[in-house]
């Protein structure tokens, strides 16, 4: 049975959670409740949108699990009582909306805003705080029902269209383009066929095939998404036998159960295993932007040593992987893969017997560039973010931020090219509020490198951004 992720939501929405949601944002309940029924079949919109590919697929799984607050939906009320403790939540909101969305965010706030008659700016705070709502839900039905892969959220994703069906506001398609109309018009894909389509996409690194549907003429009234005091599961009434029947009759039904179990739960061992065993390469394989690097380094003086993870992995079983998370003392929850350049930081620099070493590097295993230049990508703000964290968490250290490129072309324009972006991620960390002479910031081309450049897969390895720290 296809999962309703808008009714999910919607069942979260209680009178009480609208009204505070209208104080925060400054309207009326009406105009509220008008606006979360445009808002929230966009932003499920926009995600069936940015996972229509499989390197758009991946990094939303990858933000999905690195954010989402299972926890959030058990005390909703509590996170939208006002004040720092909700317009924290409305920030990093708004972050996540700018790495999935980019300059689209505008857009959408201004249709919604449109369909429902509230502010822009009302509009764009909304959007903030459902943001967070939409990634709990999210990530609460990825583990009820398994979902360990970008395979698999995409899979989930695509049934998602015909609950959308006539609820996106007007102006959406303009945004997000033909594809997105299409899907709010289409009839719900079944989820084997599009986990199968996906990764057959992700073998082979080709773009996920969308069914042709015609378009349908959208209503002109926004959709107002119900107020839901209190919902409780009722069992279903006990089915009235026939008599006549026969015994037959009375067993095949769950005669009929029974085989669709045992075949659903092959499918899905065969599924996970294949999905499970397949790379999934988040910048392509032409990207000249900073990658994961290699766990294998020819130069080990370059590579940090793994430090132990002091902190435990509690929602490893929300994504299949082991995960790191830290309380830091200025009151952040730090969340990132164990492995992450994040998890190892902070342990280097909470090991108060660990000590400083001018070759120990942390290499930013999630920060990536547009090719060729220094404008970081998107999928770059979660750590950098938790980059920003630790440093406001321990305001004695410092560090050394260093550039690497590849030993493709003119050297000099390598060098230029690691200085910048190393200087762009100071900028980034001082536009946070870091001091700057806490940070240090150099270009070394494509000297240092930890993997051969005779190979792709190498190059890719050698165009990094590694810290150092230089005092704690």
């Amino acid at each position: 049975m296809s999962n309703n992720l808008l009714e999910l939501l919607n069942a979260h929405l209680t009178e009480d959670v609208v009204s505070k949601i209208a104080n925060f944002i400054g309207e009326s309940t009406k105009n509220t409740g008008s606006a979360l029924g445009g808002a929230l079949p966009s932003l499920l919109s926009g995600l069936i949108h940015k996972s229509a590919d499989t390197q758009g697929a991946s990094i939303l799984f990858n933000l999905l699990t690195q954010n989402h607050d299972s926890g959030l939906l058990s005390n909703l009320g509590a996170s939208l009582v006002g004040g720092d403790v909700t317009t924290r939540m409305a920030n990093t909101g708004g972050s996540l909306l700018n790495s999935i969305f980019g300059n689209k965010t505008d857009g959408i706030a201004n249709v919604v805003a449109d369909a429902s008659g509230i502010s822009k700016q009302s509009s764009t705070s909304l959007l903030g705080l459902l943001t967070p709502i939409v990634f709990a839900v999210l990530g609460k039905t990825l583990k009820s029902q398994q979902i360990t892969s970008p395979a698999g959220l995409m899979g989930l994703l695509q049934e998602q269209s015909g609950f959308l069906k006539n609820l996106l506001p007007a102006g959406l398609a303009g945004i997000f383009g033909a594809s997105t109309a299409t899907a709010s018009s289409a009839q719900s894909i079944p989820a084997a066929a599009s986990v199968r389509a996906v990764d057959e996409a992700l073998a082979h690194k080709t773009e996920i095939p969308v069914t042709s549907l015609a378009k349908e003429k959208r209503v002109e009234e926004p959709y107002v998404a119900p107020v839901v005091r209190e919902r409780k599961i009722v069992p279903p009434p006990a089915p009235v036998e026939d008599d006549d029947v026969g015994l037959f009759g009375k067993l095949l039904p769950w005669l009929i159960l029974g085989s669709i179990l045992a075949l659903g739960w092959g499918i899905w061992k065969n599924l996970k295993k294949s999905v499970d065993t397949a790379p999934v390469s988040v910048s392509g394989p032409d990207t000249t932007s900073t990658p994961i690097t290699s766990t294998t380094p020819t130069t080990p003086a370059r590579v940090a040593p793994s430090v132990p993870i002091t902190a435990e992995p509690a929602s490893a079983a929300n994504s299949g992987m082991a995960f790191f998370e830290q309380k830091l003392s200025t009151g952040y929850d730090l969340k990132a893969p164990a492995t992450s350049m994040e998890s190892k930081l902070y342990a280097f620099i909470n090991d108060a017997n660990a000590k400083i070493d001018k070759d120990k590097w942390f290499t930013m295993d999630g920060t990536t560039f547009d090719t060729g230049k220094a404008t970081l990508k998107a999928e770059s703000t979660p750590q950098i973010t938790n980059t920003i964290e630790i440093l406001k968490a321990f305001p004695k250290v410092k560090i050394k931020i260093g550039g690497y490129t590849d030993n493709t072309g003119n050297a000099k324009s390598n060098h230029k090219l690691s200085s910048d972006r190393a200087r762009t991620i100071q900028a980034a960390l001082v536009k946070a509020g870091i001091d700057k002479s806490r940070l240090d910031a150099e270009g070394y081309g494509s000297n240092h490198p930890v993997a051969t450049n005779d190979t792709a897969e190498g190059r890719q390895q050698n165009r990094r951004i590694e810290l150092r720290v230089t005092a704690k």
